[in-house]
């Protein structure tokens, strides 16, 4: 990995690798997670949808002049902070014989650096038509319960905080939303952000960086905090017409998200709920037959395990029972060698494969930027290698149950 600093103050990140058939550019925009999720949903959407130089079909022409290259827009929630990301994902310069990186580069500098403005404010069709879109992305987060039932674990235990929003925001925040108050927006982030661009593949890195020499970046990162006071356990039901009861229970821990214990932690999560192999899966699904699913996942920003189950509404009692047993097995010393050594491959599998994807790895880099972590991936595999049975044990009297969010059906009333 390469990394320098940019003229402005952009952080260029790139990742080399003949091995790799292909080159991905993504530029990072990093805000503050909070009231304005919504406006950057609606932002990436936008920007992406046209640009001052194309529109929506010569945009498409460009892409497929480029041998078919891919363009992304997205928003991801990493803590408190919201990333804005778009990405091109193209053929590497040595199949193409061109450098149809910087050509890539060029047209990512136009769809985010250049967009269409009418008079003051964005086009008012395109925003209409991308805020439709995002009302509907928004809602369907309601119609999957699944996902819906974790949204609302997670708005309960962070009540009051820019966590507790969803990364695509809120309805009611995105209703407030214009082309003219949009683009005011636009021109806040654009000279109030940390900007990071990241590069895999073989390609001149150089061009491609000149691309972006024009583009000024704020060097400080948003602000990530971590809430591990204890509290009363905060217990809410919810009755929708359902036949599937989903069962969300919020563990906090007072393991830093800096810390090097972190994947201590990831072993005892692997442990308690991630995969197959693991506690909540071999129990509470398929030795006691309580739920049709059951998982663990630990949120690194926020030093939370979420543990989800769909089951049958008479049900709760024994499975909440059964979940919160199985972290007090844990507690015991009741980890078998079976459960320790595939919790570990498992993890270890999961790091070694991001190797050989590149937008894995570029993931997996600006995660590490959020939380100022500069670890290789082969310090991160011996982390994980070193964690003994004892340091699981050990994890395990750091995590607490904090909140319960059942959803069930309307005939359990």
């Amino acid at each position: 990995m390469i990394k320098k600093t940019l003229d402005k103050g952009i952080n260029l990140i790139y990742l080399p690798g003949d091995k790799f058939k292909t080159v991905y550019i993504r530029l990072n925009i990093f805000r503050p997670m909070g009231e304005e999720a919504a406006k950057n949903a609606l932002l990436s959407r936008v920007l992406k949808a046209s640009c001052a130089k194309y529109d929506k079909l010569q945009l498409e022409k460009k892409l497929e002049d480029l041998y078919g290259a891919g363009l992304s827009a997205n928003v991801i929630k990493c803590g408190d902070v919201q990333v804005i990301s778009f990405g091109m994902f193209l053929p590497s310069d040595i199949y193409t014989e061109e450098n149809t990186s910087k050509k890539a580069a060029e047209l990512l500098y136009e769809v985010v650096l250049n967009p269409k403005i009418v008079g003051n404010a964005f086009d008012k069709e395109t925003v209409m038509l991308e805020k439709n879109n995002l009302k509907m992305l928004i809602a369907s987060v309601f119609n999957d319960k699944k996902d819906y039932a974790e949204q609302r674990c997670t708005e309960i235990m962070f009540e009051g905080d820019p966590f507790a929003i969803h990364e695509l925001g809120r309805l009611s925040d995105l209703e407030k939303v214009d082309e003219i108050n949009l683009k005011e927006h636009y021109d806040k982030i654009m000279s109030q952000s940390k900007i990071d661009i990241y590069v895999s593949g073989n390609c001149d890195i150089d061009s491609v960086a000149n691309v972006f020499a024009g583009v000024k970046s704020e060097k400080e990162m948003p602000k990530n905090s971590v809430d591990n006071k204890k509290r009363e356990i905060k217990t809410v039901m919810e009755t929708q017409d359902v036949s599937q009861g989903k069962l969300m229970m919020g563990f906090k821990t007072d393991i830093m998200p800096e810390s090097i214990d972190t994947y201590k932690l990831l072993v005892f999560n692997s442990v308690y709920g991630s995969g197959t192999h693991s506690k909540l899966f071999c129990n509470v699904r398929e030795k006691l037959s309580l739920a049709y699913y059951a998982y663990a996942r630990y949120n690194r920003f926020k030093s939370v395990i979420m543990v989800g189950s769909g089951i049958e509404f008479e049900n709760y009692d024994k499975a909440k029972d059964e979940i919160l047993l199985q972290l007090e097995e844990i507690k015991k010393g009741n980890i078998t060698e079976f459960e320790l050594s595939s919790s570990k491959k498992s993890l270890i599998n999961a790091y070694k494969s991001m190797d050989d994807e590149p937008l894995r790895i570029i993931s997996a880099q600006a995660s590490s930027e959020i939380l100022d972590e500069d670890l290789t991936l082969d310090q991160k595999i011996a982390a994980i290698e070193a964690v003994t049975k004892e340091d699981v044990i050990k994890m395990s009297s750091h995590v607490w149950l904090d909140s319960i969010y059942f959803l069930k059906g309307k005939e359990n009333e």
